[in-house]
């Protein structure tokens, strides 16, 4: 239960209060702020996915219409070399052989052949592999679609089929070859010029291996492909052995024809774990949907240019979607695991970022909160000395602060109070040494109230004894005026003593916030009488002091008046049109800690008055031991022409009712009484 106690103790101090709230204020506006950044990060990154996804897609369309033009501009100017005509002609390859011998180099990649026109092969680069019957192949070679364009129509020709002599999936392309001396009217077809381009060498023949290697690699970021010990971290979190974007899943590229031939890539890795089948070229839609490639032949029918996700063989894709020529379909494609893990990692920077930035903050309050606490502490212990009847106490300090003045009142209370001791009789002090703790009591007290052209300040104290316990104070700062008055229950000297420890805190507190513009001032009410609540009622629980307390703010900007009535008296506002009694908002301070307080505003115009007191102004009893109660003093406020009232005379008339009320009798309690006129700075 001890324990307990003392670590109830430690986490109801000021720097664990401010730490704990920092942190309950952080969280939450961190939360909110990745949620919308992660909304936000989705809608960006996917636009950035289809820019980047459209321009690898032009460039790679591109360079395939530059690749189909240039090949088909080759076999037709091929076509019209004089060596090949005279092959074609004379049927004599020895025209031919030193042409095709460098076909072999420059066009390595392509399979050329001359056939004359009854199906004869004339003369073939050394791709051909002409160990197949030439029976077999000329029967082929005549019955083939592309041969007999050629020769009967003289119409070349470009298509993606099998090959009529490997059998192997290839561009077949062929162009008729025509006399040396034809003209424009006798154009007899001598022979036909054709290649065979295996579809496993179009990467190659293109140069779209290259280009789409350059366009993967501008897609890497060094922030996942560098291994990072953040993003090595972030791996094992996800229990990922390892995390690798390289070209294999950062971007892909497949080129169909419209006839639903895979011409690229062939036989080739397409994701990073999977491998799609493409051995068996897709020769018809029904084959493309049965391999797993339905949503992307859908997509390939579709409108041109088309942004989407889909899914191929249990894969999900971001994939952009373009036509070139009428005769390509092109797909540029993401893998969307890697935009989750990409944006993924993004957020877990954040949250590391804002932990980091947590604790670099809490650490910084609780070192600052220490600055504030401990001089408090220190008053504590030496007004608790006091308490305790050890009046031998003298705080060296250099402050010149309101903590500086407290160390001076507690200061000059132990050596007054130890003078006090010396003269006592038991169980009594004189009247010397009364007014003496009178005088010192005066001191706490603000010896001039604000002024300013936006209001008039009045107030009073007169003690019941030589010493009270009530106290009234004002501070003017951010264009407002703050202003409190109170009562801590009891008489004598210790109430006194607890008086000055509440008043100084409070003044301490709400000074704090000088210059703070952005703090309202709803918030900086709460924030005081709730810190000098905690710290009273946890620091000095035994003692079971408390007090009532009335706090407000009047904003002349805003002609608004907030408070908080903490247990006191209900102020009186006086207006034109009558008067209002103001609501409790807590109970008084120092008895619950965590007690909960809030903040009333009300619209407070110019020529309006609050009028507050304590108790001791309607508890002022008669020689016949009547109380005044606070009806007479609704009755007295109204008898006066208070309208053309300023203040002072407000606050002066009736303090002259109360004490003729109270006559002959003796005072029954203290009696303060503070009051604020809301003017125009125009006003006199």
């Amino acid at each position: 239960m001890k324990i307990r106690s003392e670590f109830n103790k430690k986490f109801a101090s000021i720097k664990w209060q401010i730490t704990i709230r920092t942190w309950l204020i952080l969280i939450p506006c961190f939360a909110i702020s990745n949620v919308v950044i992660i909304e936000n990060g989705k809608t960006l990154m996917e636009r950035n996915i289809h820019e980047r996804l459209k321009i690898n897609s032009e460039l790679l369309d591109f360079a395939i219409q530059r690749w189909d033009k240039a090949s088909k501009d080759e076999i037709k100017f091929l076509s019209k070399h004089p060596q090949v005509q005279l092959a074609a002609e004379k049927r004599d390859r020895s025209y031919s052989a030193m042409l095709f011998k460098n076909l072999n180099e420059y066009s390595k990649y392509k399979a050329w052949r001359l056939w004359s026109t009854n199906g004869d092969l004339i003369d073939y680069t050394s791709h051909f592999n002409y160990k197949i019957n030439p029976d077999v192949v000329k029967n082929n070679i005549i019955n083939s679609k592309f041969f007999q364009r050629a020769v009967t129509h003289n119409i070349s020709t470009f298509d993606i089929q099998k090959s009529v002599i490997t059998g192997i999936p290839c561009i077949e392309a062929a162009y008729p070859v025509y006399s040396p001396s034809a003209n424009q009217l006798d154009s007899t077809t001598t022979g036909v010029l054709n290649y065979c381009l295996d579809l496993s060498y179009i990467g190659l023949d293109s140069g779209l291996n290259e280009l789409y290697k350059t366009l993967s690699n501008e897609m890497y970021d060094k922030i996942f492909t560098d291994r990072n010990i953040l993003f090595s971290f972030y791996a094992w979190l996800l229990s990922r052995d390892s995390i690798s974007l390289t070209e294999n899943n950062l971007s892909k590229f497949v080129l169909l024809t419209k006839t639903g031939h895979l011409v690229f890539p062939i036989n080739k890795n397409f994701q990073s774990n999977k491998t799609i089948d493409t051995k068996i070229p897709v020769s018809t839609l029904e084959s493309a949907r049965k391999n797993g490639w339905e949503q992307l032949i859908n997509l390939a029918v579709e409108n041109d240019k088309i942004f989407r996700k889909i899914q191929i063989q249990g894969t999900e894709y971001y994939v952009y979607k373009s036509s070139v020529d009428g005769i390509w379909t092109s797909f540029t494609l993401i893998e969307s695991e890697v935009f989750a893990l990409m944006l993924g990692f993004i957020l877990f920077a954040i949250i590391v970022l804002q932990i980091f930035t947590m604790i670099i903050i809490v650490i910084g309050l609780y070192w600052q909160a220490r600055e504030i606490s401990e001089p408090i502490d220190l008053a504590r212990n030496s007004i608790k000395k006091i308490s305790d009847g050890e009046f031998d106490i003298n705080i060296v300090h250099k402050r010149s602060d309101e903590i500086g003045a407290l160390y001076d009142d507690i200061n000059s209370t132990a050596v007054q109070l130890r003078d006090f001791i010396k003269k006592v009789t038991a169980h009594a002090v004189t009247s010397k040494q009364l007014e003496t703790a009178n005088r010192i009591q005066k001191n706490f007290l603000v010896e001039e109230l604000p002024e300013s052209n936006f209001y008039e300040l009045a107030a009073t104290f007169i003690p019941a004894y030589e010493i009270g316990a009530d106290w009234y104070d004002a501070i003017s700062m951010n264009d407002k005026i703050y202003f409190v008055i109170a009562d801590v229950c009891d008489k004598g000297v210790a109430s006194a003593l607890f008086m000055s420890v509440f008043r100084t805190l409070m003044r301490y507190t709400l000074l704090n916030y000088n210059s703070d513009l952005s703090t309202k001032c709803d918030e900086i009410l709460i924030n005081v009488i709730s810190l000098v609540n905690n710290y009273m009622a946890t620091t000095h629980e035994k003692a079971t002091m408390f007090a009532t307390v009335f706090m407000a703010s009047y904003s002349y900007k805003e002609n608004t008046l907030s408070y908080v009535c903490a247990g006191h008296e209900l102020p009186i506002i006086v207006r034109a049109e009558g008067l209002e009694t103001l609501k409790p908002t807590g109970p008084a301070i120092g008895l619950f800690p965590g007690a909960e307080f809030k903040v009333n505003q009300i619209n407070f115009y110019p020529s309006d008055i609050i009028f507050s007191y304590t108790d001791g102004l309607t508890d002022a009893r008669s020689p016949e031991n009547v109380s005044w109660g606070v009806e007479n003093l609704k009755n007295a406020i109204m008898a006066l022409p208070y309208k053309s009232y300023s203040a002072e005379k407000l606050l002066t008339d009736i303090t002259a009712k109360a004490i003729k009320h109270i006559n002959t009798a003796e005072q029954f309690d203290d009696l303060t009484i503070f009051v604020l006129k809301a003017k125009n700075d125009q006003q006199t």
